[in-house]
């Protein structure tokens, strides 16, 4: 057995790019193994170390693209049987560019594409604007408020200079709701930056304004918020039971159905959350943070931000999570039904992958593990154990 220094000196080549493929391979599998068996073989401390380092490496292989991974099909080779637990990049990048065509043959008649950008608009008078199918440019004007597309995909918000008629305009309460399979950006009068998930509706007043001296929104589903600074305004979500209050700030709100509770999670900044039931038990996350709020509790849980965040830039990221939860948002991204087939696989996985990965290639790379298997008919996904 490779003693813990020797380990460690693997690791530092590891991380340097300077390890041999064998080296590679062997760190890699013997990763896995730990992993899928449970049985470490050396102390926590290391196995913190290679956690770290391996993620580390394996994102950034993700940027590479698969032009550049064809010298890890060995690697991908060996550790394949383990791939249950371990998604691997740069291997798992590889088989989608040595499989594509035979895999794509099999299933273009009933591949499924990935969500898009859009949503839609709903003004206060009650009409309803698609935005993926809306030119850019003006869209209309709330009592001192214009509306635009921009050529980017994004709503923005402007306050117009001669902003006549401002007074009412808190009462013009706009929607902006994505369906299964689309997403948004928007850009609020105060500047703060909204990006909205699939199955999601974030409803507010055309200037943000309350009469409150409070920047409001309302969401439903999941959103990435970038709040603009304003000391004497605080900004407000509510969100399934809770308020969250901040003065500006970086931070993800997922109440979705499929979760076990709404889940608030802190980048930066510091956010205080208030659960409406019971509005004595407030707390204030830090960075790093993240809330668990149900009717019973408001426990604060460490989280990996870049996980939880994901979504927002165009990649999936399973952390050690469970195959019922990963279906569920592939649902929501590409606009399917799940229905499993007898008793529901139990299994854990561990990986990344871009949001704009058709269907049949996630599945396909899920199926590895032997464990699972996939039937795609229609906008119907059946799995089976």
């Amino acid at each position: 057995m490779m003693k813990e220094e020797e380990f460690r000196e693997l690791l530092t080549r590891y991380g340097n790019g300077e390890a041999t493929e064998q080296e590679r391979a062997m760190l890699e599998s013997r990763y896995l193994h730990w992993n899928e068996k449970d049985k470490p073989l050396h102390t926590e401390e290391l196995l913190n170390e290679v956690d770290t380092e391996m993620w580390a490496v394996l994102k950034d292989r993700l940027e590479l693209g698969e032009a550049n991974l064809s010298s890890w099909r060995g690697l991908w080779l060996r550790v394949a049987a383990a791939a249950a637990v371990l998604l691997v990049i740069g291997a798992g990048l590889f088989f989608i560019g040595q499989k594509k065509v035979e895999y794509e043959v099999l299933t273009a008649k009933r591949d499924i594409s990935p969500g898009k950008l859009g949503a839609t608009l709903t003004l206060a008078n009650g009409t309803r604007i698609k935005l993926n199918s809306t030119g850019n440019g003006e869209l209309a004007k709330e009592a001192g408020i214009a509306i635009r597309k921009s050529a980017d995909g994004q709503l923005i918000y402007e306050v117009l200079k001669q902003n006549h008629g401002a007074g009412d305009v808190g009462n013009r309460i706009n929607t902006l709701s994505t369906a299964k399979g689309e997403t948004y950006r928007l850009s609020l009068p105060d500047g703060s930056l909204v990006w909205l998930n699939a199955a999601s509706s974030l409803t507010y007043a055309a200037n943000l304004s309350t009469g409150q001296g409070k920047r409001r929104v309302k969401l439903d589903g999941e959103a990435y918020f970038e709040i603009a600074k304003d000391k004497s305004h605080p900004f407000v979500v509510e969100s399934s039971g809770q308020e969250i209050e901040v003065l500006g700030t970086h931070f993800n709100v997922n109440t979705y159905a499929y979760e076990a509770g709404v889940r608030t999670t802190l980048l930066e900044g510091s956010v205080q959350i208030t659960p409406l039931q019971d509005p004595a038990k407030k707390v204030v996350l830090k960075p790093g943070e993240q809330a668990l709020a149900t009717k019973q509790f408001l426990r604060i849980l460490p989280v990996d931000v870049e996980a939880a965040t994901a979504w927002k830039n165009g990649n999936f990221f399973f952390k050690e999570e469970k195959l019922e939860s990963i279906l569920y948002k592939l649902a929501y991204w590409y606009d399917i039904e799940i229905v499993y087939v007898g008793k529901k696989p139990k299994m854990v996985m561990t990986g990344i992958i871009k949001r704009d990965t058709k269907l049949s290639t996630v599945l396909c790379l899920i199926e590895i593990s032997g464990k699972v298997s996939f039937r795609i008919e229609g906008r119907k996904v059946f799995v089976m154990e």
